[in-house]
């Protein structure tokens, strides 16, 4: 029963009446919004992120903490941790975030366009790939195989850059690189 505030039911709004629920069988993928703000703003962007949109301030090690401790106090199934945003890249503490997840054994998937920022941070990830191989997986967003139909969605002069990072990924990562 609904106590009239927002939130109190799972099975009630606030005004009484029937909520949508879905019952949370197992937790195996905990994912994380780094921020809102990215290097580009696309028309197809689930949460409007773009280089003014910073809505959601950027999530830092202790806001991941306390999550990641009830994970392994309760034993938890998880299977992996998964990293969003905004560019998760231009996150200043993404480092840390990844280094607590990766060292405590999660494997970690990390969204990226890989637009330009992916190079500021080549060695770091080479680094990290060697310190915890196989554990962190990279999934680059292409909208399209042309030009001209990634770049609508993406903005103009997006794609050949995009594809350089890619295939540099490609070539030096020996993680999962999944373009999609």
């Amino acid at each position: 029963m609904s106590n009239g505030q927002k939130f109190s039911s799972h099975y009630k709004t606030a005004k009484g009446e029937n909520r949508a629920y879905v019952p949370i069988r197992q937790l195996e993928t905990l994912w994380f919004n780094t921020g809102t703000l990215c290097n580009l703003e696309c028309q197809n962007c689930y949460i409007e992120s773009g280089p003014r949109n910073d809505r959601l301030s950027y999530l830092t090690r202790e806001d991941i903490l306390p999550f990641l401790s009830e994970i392994e106090k309760e034993n938890y199934p998880v299977k992996l941790i998964g990293l969003t945003g905004g560019e998760p890249f231009l996150n200043p503490h993404i480092f840390s975030l990844l280094e607590e997840i990766l060292s405590r054994g999660f494997p970690c998937l990390v969204l990226t366009n890989a637009y330009n920022v992916i190079s500021r941070w080549k060695l770091k990830l080479l680094e990290y790939n060697k310190k915890y191989p196989c554990l962190m997986h990279l999934r680059v967003s292409l909208d399209h195989y042309t030009q001209e139909e990634h770049e609508n969605q993406r903005g103009k002069n997006t794609f050949l850059s995009t594809l350089k990072n890619l295939k540099w990924l490609l070539e030096n990562y020996k993680a999962e690189v999944i373009a999609y």
